[in-house]
């Protein structure tokens, strides 16, 4: 389903995170911020920090990191970044916090539900998975794609 929303407007619809929205990549912690491609600016319409932003209405929940409005293909999507570390003892960790995101996008979040386009892992330190293991394709076919040590639009 395609939404006619901005994300920026999307994101001000849920109270939680109303307040949270930045432009471009602003919201995205500079050490992240230098794991993704950004020659091509435009592309990125603005920014949440979804951790920091639920944090205190979710304490002890697996929160997924960033949701970044992407404009592709004529309109606007959000992609759900994790920036997390990359080895197989961290698998089940980001599934744990797909399945918390995608049981927020359903209830609090579903203005950006519409708008979803991606679930996109970017390894932290040195990447120690391979992408061909049993539990990576089960992370696939739960809709993650996992980038690597960069994030790039173009593989969006």
């Amino acid at each position: 389903m395609m939404s006619d929303l901005s994300f920026q407007r999307a994101v001000e619809q849920i109270a939680e995170i109303a307040a949270s929205h930045c432009p471009g990549l602003q919201a995205i912690k500079s050490a992240h911020r230098r794991q993704i491609a950004t020659k091509s600016g435009k592309v990125w319409r603005g920014s949440v920090d979804l951790d920091a932003a639920l944090a205190a209405r979710y304490p002890k929940a697996n929160r997924w990191d960033y949701g970044i409005g992407i404009h592709r293909d004529h309109a606007e999507h959000a992609i759900w970044v994790e920036f997390h570390p990359a080895s197989s003892l961290h698998i089940e960790e980001v599934l744990k916090k797909l399945t918390w995101l995608k049981a927020w996008l359903n209830s609090s979040g579903r203005p950006l539900r519409a708008m979803t386009r991606r679930y996109v892992w970017v390894a932290t330190g040195k990447v120690t998975v391979t992408r061909d293991s049993r539990r990576m394709i089960k992370l696939a076919q739960e809709g993650l794609h996992f980038a690597g040590s960069r994030l790039d639009p173009a593989e969006l």
